[in-house]
């Protein structure tokens, strides 16, 4: 799967989890199907409540309302708009899911009364130098596979995707990341450069 994040939202995501602090903030992610296996993320939620140093548990009525709402704007076509996913952040540490997420979001796209027949979560960390996120793919009875995260051209800078590897830990699960995938940095000429 590809998805496409525009910079306002990558901006958006880093001032929130400043913001935040030390605590775990999150929501749920509202998308477009462009075609294939291409998605666009047209808004995401951000609920400053119900997380702590490593956890974080969204609110499902206001997550239910803020979806209804993100499909009635974009014409209430909800098959070309819809719900794609959850995200949170990770303050400490490692911006790839823990071992916790993973099992919470085969939970929901496995759920027999729920919609999901896959989602999307993302979770991300403010660093000093930029944003870090992973972005992983749940669908019913397989397992967990890595989303291409697409920033269009000219405006890609500082934030890195990270492996989307589930990693063990304390509490939330929440360690280092044992690969960097890649790196977005502006070049001298104000373009964003992709390194490996």
């Amino acid at each position: 799967m590809h998805l496409e994040i525009h910079a306002e939202h990558l901006h958006r995501l880093k001032v929130e989890l400043v913001r935040a602090g030390l605590r775990e903030i999150g929501g749920v992610l509202v998308g477009e199907h462009v075609g294939g296996d291409r998605f666009r993320l047209i808004d995401l939620s951000v609920q400053r409540r119900g997380g702590g140093r490593a956890h974080f548990k969204r609110d499902p009525v206001a997550a239910a309302r803020f979806v209804n709402a993100a499909i009635a704007r974009g014409g209430g076509d909800a098959t070309r708009v819809n719900y794609l996913g959850e995200w949170h952040s990770h303050p400490f540490l490692s911006a790839s899911p823990s071992i916790k997420d993973v099992r919470q979001m085969q939970e929901i796209v496995e759920d027999p009364e729920g919609i999901a027949t896959f989602s999307v979560l993302i979770v991300a960390s403010a660093r000093a130098n930029g944003l870090e996120m992973s972005a992983t793919l749940f669908r019913p009875q397989a397992g967990e596979e890595r989303v291409e995260i697409h920033v269009p051209d000219g405006e890609a800078k500082g934030w890195r995707q990270v492996s989307s590897a589930p990693v063990e830990g304390s509490g939330d699960g929440n360690q280092e990341a044992p690969v960097e995938v890649k790196s977005h940095k502006e070049n001298a000429n104000g373009n964003a450069s992709e390194q490996v």
